[in-house]
C-alpha cells in the first residue's frame, strides 16, 4: 500500500503538522503517513508550538521528522511551503510566522496554517479512494 509523504521547507514545521493531521484523520488509502524534511528534527521551541498548536484541536502526536525517504511506486509526495518541492503530486502554498516574531504572532499563524492545513488533507484524502 502507498505512503503519504509530506515534505516543506520550513524546517519540517508544516510536514509535522500536516502528518499529525492526517494521522488523526486517518488518511484514507494510505499504508503510512511521513513528514519529510532534509532540516532534521525540529528545534525544541518549534516542536513546542507544533505541540501547542494541535493540542488545541484534540491532536497530542508530533510525529518524528525523516531526514530522508526514498519514494517507492504509488506514493504521494505533497509539498508544503513558499518553494514546491520537485515531483511533488500537490503543492499547498503554506508559511510560519518569522520565528523573530512574537509568541502571539507565531502561535496566530501556525493556528491559521494548521486550519488551512486540515481543510485541504480533508479534500485531498477524500480524493483518494480506500484500499484494502
Amino acid at each position: 500500500m502507498a505512503r503519504l509523504l509530506l515534505t516543506d521547507d520550513a524546517g519540517g514545521a508544516l510536514a509535522a503538522i500536516g502528518a499529525a493531521l492526517a494521522i488523526i484523520e486517518g488518511a484514507s488509502g494510505y499504508e503510512e503517513v511521513i513528514a519529510v524534511s532534509p532540516a532534521g528534527p525540529l528545534p525544541v521551541a518549534t516542536r513546542e508550538l507544533v505541540a501547542q498548536i494541535l493540542g488545541e484541536v484534540g491532536v497530542h502526536l508530533v510525529p518524528r521528522i525523516e531526514p530522508a525517504v526514498a519514494s517507492a511506486p504509488g506514493d504521494t509526495l505533497v509539498s508544503l511551503g513558499s518553494k514546491p518541492v520537485e515531483g511533488a503530486q500537490a503543492h499547498w502554498d503554506l508559511a510560519l510566522a518569522d520565528p523573530a516574531a512574537s509568541g502571539l504572532v507565531q502561535r496566530s499563524t501556525a493556528r491559521i496554517v494548521r486550519d488551512r492545513m486540515a481543510r485541504h488533507l480533508a479534500r485531498f484524502c477524500s480524493r483518494i479512494p480506500a484500499t484494502g
